[in-house]
């Protein structure tokens, strides 16, 4: 590192930058372990480094004593405000992203609408929303006219509900109602593991975050049937 700082100052004075990405995989245990333990290791790299880091961890009772100097926080891009109104600012700019990756109106049969139940059963969730147009085009092969029809849609968006739903414990429903309801999550071991498996989503609101079940499993069967049994 020592001598890689030295060439690129000699070659453009720039200082070296390492990201290490996809370390936001890893269980928030062991996460916590490398940072906790080993933080001040890492700290003493002759480098500027930057830890794409799991979310939960930052939800952990000992984050304060994590060595990081600055925490920047990547939120879901929150396709619904707290209220649950649709934030057509931000579905436009997904669509914008998603335009540059396909041709809608040439893979589908009713681009406006698709894109939109696509964009709001995703909740900024943009892995998942690219997920969703991989899954339907691919599926969309084998039909006659090689188009996405709603049904390929929606069995998309049925897909991702059943995958939710196997992440979620029986136990967890109680939980994630409360969380649907009052838009935040408590703090537990539970709901950590609920936020790094992507169930809850976090957003941020003008500095102030809050968080909310994932649309993909909340608009399914049977978490709306929990849910009108919790309100009678």
């Amino acid at each position: 590192l020592s001598e890689a700082v030295k060439v690129s100052q000699e070659s453009d004075n720039r200082k070296l930058v390492i990201i290490f990405d996809n370390l936001d995989r890893m269980r928030t245990e062991l996460a916590f372990d490398l940072f906790h333990t080993y933080g001040r290791n890492l700290r003493e790299l002759n480098c500027h480094f930057i830890y794409v880091v799991p979310i939960a961890l930052l939800h952990q009772p000992q984050a304060p004593l994590l060595p990081f100097d600055d925490i920047v926080t990547m939120p879901m891009i929150p396709v619904r405000y707290k209220n649950g109104q649709e934030h057509e600012t931000n579905i436009s700019l997904l669509r914008g992203l998603l335009e540059r990756r396909f041709v809608p109106d040439k893979i589908m049969n009713d681009p406006d609408k698709m894109i939109r139940d696509f964009i709001l059963s995703s909740g900024g969730h943009l892995r998942d929303l690219v997920r969703f147009f991989r899954q339907a085009c691919l599926e969309a092969c084998r039909e006659p006219d090689g188009k996405i029809n709603q049904k390929i849609a929606q069995r998309a968006i049925n897909e991702r509900c059943e995958t939710y739903q196997k992440a979620v414990a029986e136990d967890d429903y109680e939980h994630l109602i409360q969380t649907y309801k009052n838009k935040a999550a408590e703090n537990n071991e539970r709901t950590q593991r609920l936020i790094f498996d992507t169930v809850i989503l976090v957003y941020d609101e003008n500095g102030v975050t809050w968080q909310d079940v994932h649309p993909a499993l909340a608009n399914g069967a049977k978490f709306q049937e929990l849910f009108k049994r919790s309100k009678t």
